[in-house]
């Protein structure tokens, strides 16, 4: 079920065992925040893996005098089995929390999902209106306006982290008495806490400015180590650029690609195929094979990896 959906139910207690999926733990926390206020009369109790005793005697234990609210963290790593039946028949509220590796075709799972609304809680994707929507929304919901555009800044300016972004909201709703948040508004109020993501290496590798990659990739490794993965994603996207290219050449029309790559039209066309038309196929080509080398580089070299992603990006200046 979709979370803004499940938050419905919530409210209005039409159900109240839940299952939170996915890797987005903020939206998990925030669901968590919203039942404490929706049952404020059930006594709150978390239990975490390890706990498993302690929860299963409240699970079956009930009272006459007061109802729980029951959050069970990381919950598949529990005994899972052993949850079956108390859960069947609980009185208060459950709210159970899968990890993100949580593997959800388990047979023990799949049985306790069947009890519970499965919620989804989803990463945004980075790339795209995702995190604006998510601002926009949340904004509307907060009583309050925002002029076009000054999501898309706040996010810009925040980056992909909806609990940094949702503290920043917090900063404006307190000093915005007039409910209208503007672009001045976000300008002012809002702190610069992002760092590049892989989308803007990945943007500055099409344009191919070196400057721009090179800055790029400088602030993404700031907060980030794992260089293979970087690999990984930019050899990916310049797969799905080639594939365009190929795709074109045999005349496939371009809503066809968009559902066949994965991409939206809107961006394949304002964006992708100007760009990658210039670069050529033998170019992209070429950037790719030399990404599988500087993937077995990264695996075996034991100086500053860093200084290999540097050379590699140097070499779209060629």
């Amino acid at each position: 079920m979709k979370y803004r959906e499940a938050l419905s139910l919530l409210k209005f207690k039409r159900e109240k065992n839940f299952s939170l999926v996915g890797e987005e733990q903020f939206l998990k926390e925030a669901f968590i925040k919203r039942a404490q206020s929706v049952y404020s009369e059930y006594e709150l109790v978390i239990y975490d893996p390890g706990q498993d005793s302690e929860a299963l005697d409240t699970l079956m234990s009930g009272s006459l005098f007061s109802k729980f609210l029951i959050i069970l963290r990381n919950f598949d790593k529990m005994g899972v089995a052993k949850f079956e039946e108390p859960i069947k028949s609980i009185d208060g509220c459950l709210i159970m929390l899968f990890s993100e590796k949580a593997d959800l075709k388990s047979r023990a799972i799949t049985k306790i999902l069947s009890y519970s609304t499965n919620v989804e809680c989803d990463a945004l994707k980075e790339y795209g209106q995702d995190y604006p929507i998510w601002i926009r929304t949340h904004v509307m919901d907060a009583g309050y306006e925002i002029d076009d555009g000054a999501d898309t800044l706040l996010y810009s300016k925040v980056g992909p982290s909806l609990f940094s972004i949702a503290l920043e909201m917090e900063k404006l709703f307190l000093m915005k008495t007039d409910k209208k948040i503007s672009i001045h508004d976000v300008n002012k109020y809002v702190s610069i806490t992002a760092t590049s993501t892989a989308y803007d290496l990945f943007e500055a590798f099409l344009k191919r400015d070196v400057k721009v990659a090179l800055e790029a990739f400088d602030s993404y490794s700031k907060s980030q180590d794992n260089f293979v993965e970087i690999v990984a994603f930019i050899s990916k996207y310049l797969e799905k650029m080639l594939r365009i290219l190929l795709l074109r050449e045999e005349k496939i029309g371009d809503n066809d690609i968009a559902n066949i790559i994965g991409i939206p039209l809107f961006l394949i066309r304002s964006k992708y195929v100007p760009k990658i038309t210039v670069l050529g196929k033998e170019f992209i080509s070429a950037k790719i094979d030399s990404l599988c080398k500087l993937d077995a580089h990264l695996r075996s070299f034991r100086g500053d990896k860093k200084i290999l992603f540097d050379r590699y990006i140097l070499s779209f200046s060629q």
